[in-house]
């Protein structure tokens, strides 16, 4: 089970990380310094990043924002596009909405050919002349149709409130966030849905390790209601 997303000059193959990972990260999230390089350490056999000319990218050289991407992209495919987030608004009432978490990106629109369609933050990259040698208003109005229509990625979420339709921004740029949303379980109810399934599912600790999250979820929601159904044949 592989996708491959193509963006600017980049070739992103990801593929579903497994539970054994999912309980890494969990681990990882307890700790105080949280950092996205080691997050794609945990995670790195699930990716590979490429440039147009099939050359391996080192993801600790691309922009933070990228790295965010390359996280967000790898929960979808091993959990979900939607994302739940509930929080009180103002007005007082509690919003809790599935989101989706698919369109983080912005490929470039409309980049002039003179271009180069690149990732980074460094406008020479976008240039095939230098720049220094440019003149000032030149360059600043060539820089704000390269800002205008470059790649982009946004990590900022409208959720409207449906009582006072006030529209509320929720960032999901940054490394925390990111961790938050990796597993939909805390670790406590982790280690819980793992011995359910062992010891009412006979399933095997190892097996359980190497299934995708999503799987994880499909065989305790079988279970539960596999349990269910004995608990009422028993009344």
């Amino acid at each position: 089970m592989k996708k491959i997303i193509k963006y600017a000059d980049r070739i992103l193959e990801i593929k579903p990380y497994n539970v054994s990972v999912e309980r890494d990260l969990l681990l990882y999230s307890l700790g105080d310094e949280k950092d996205i390089n080691e997050v794609l350490d945990i995670l790195k056999d699930s990716f590979v990043l490429k440039n147009l000319k099939n050359e391996i990218i080192d993801y600790r050289n691309i922009t933070f924002k990228e790295k965010l991407f390359i996280g967000y992209c790898l929960r979808q495919i091993s959990i979900s596009e939607n994302l739940n987030l509930k929080f009180m608004c103002d007005c007082g009432n509690v919003i809790d909405r599935d989101v989706s978490i698919g369109n983080i990106l912005e490929k470039s629109k409309d980049l002039p050919k003179e271009f180069n369609d690149v990732i980074s933050d460094d406008y020479q990259d976008f240039f095939n002349e230098n720049i220094d040698e440019m003149d000032v208003l030149e360059f600043d109005k060539l820089c704000e149709i390269i800002d205008e229509n470059k790649t982009k990625f946004n990590f900022t979420l409208e959720i409207p409130c449906f009582y006072c339709k006030k529209i509320h921004n929720k960032s999901l740029e940054s490394v925390e966030t990111l961790l938050n949303t990796m597993s939909e379980n805390s670790l406590e109810n982790f280690y819980n849905i793992v011995t359910k399934l062992v010891f009412h599912g006979k399933f095997d600790f190892n097996g359980i390790m190497k299934m995708y999250p999503f799987e994880k979820e499909v065989y305790l929601t079988q279970l539960n209601r596999e349990i269910e159904e004995i608990q009422k044949l028993k009344r």
